[in-house]
């Protein structure tokens, strides 16, 4: 009877600890969804960095802050719809969960040829992007927002 009460206990200690996973993503769902973008950019990859006075926020299917690296969504059919993430400590960039906030912000998206970009010690794109555009004021609600690629209030083309 021991037995079968400790791996009764076991099995709970190991669900639990599952559950508790989900908590440290944050359970957030925002995402940044970017329509109408020139078909010349399908199959590229996007970055996107949005920041205010209170909130740091970054996005990316997901982060590898082990290797500095980023896995970004790809553009297709004109559209990408990107994960957002809060860095819950600017200064570490290993503290990071899903958004799902209500928060006005400015909003740089970065269009790059590689899947996995690196990031420096801040969590910022280390690479040099194709394209910058940016909306100076976003808003998210629920952690969500949806723009039109020419509704950007600035743009950057890099000729490297």
């Amino acid at each position: 009877m021991k037995n079968k009460l400790g791996i009764i206990a076991l099995a709970a200690i190991i669900a639990f600890s599952f559950f508790g996973c989900g908590d440290d993503e944050g359970g957030g769902s925002g995402t940044f969804t970017l329509t109408n973008i020139p078909a010349e950019h399908n199959g590229k990859y996007v970055f996107v960095e949005a920041k205010n006075n209170s909130v740091y926020l970054l996005g990316a299917n997901s982060f590898n802050m082990s290797e500095m690296t980023a896995a970004l969504p790809q553009i297709s059919d004109g559209s990408v719809s990107v994960p957002m993430w809060i860095f819950t400590n600017p200064n570490n960039p290993a503290e990071y969960k899903r958004y799902s906030g209500n928060d006005t912000v400015g909003l740089d998206v970065a269009i790059l040829n590689e899947p996995t970009p690196l990031l420096n010690e801040q969590g910022k794109l280390d690479n040099d992007p194709e394209r910058w555009i940016g909306f100076d004021e976003l808003k998210l609600s629920n952690g969500s927002a949806t723009k039109a690629y020419n509704d950007y209030d600035w743009e950057n083309n890099f000729d490297y």
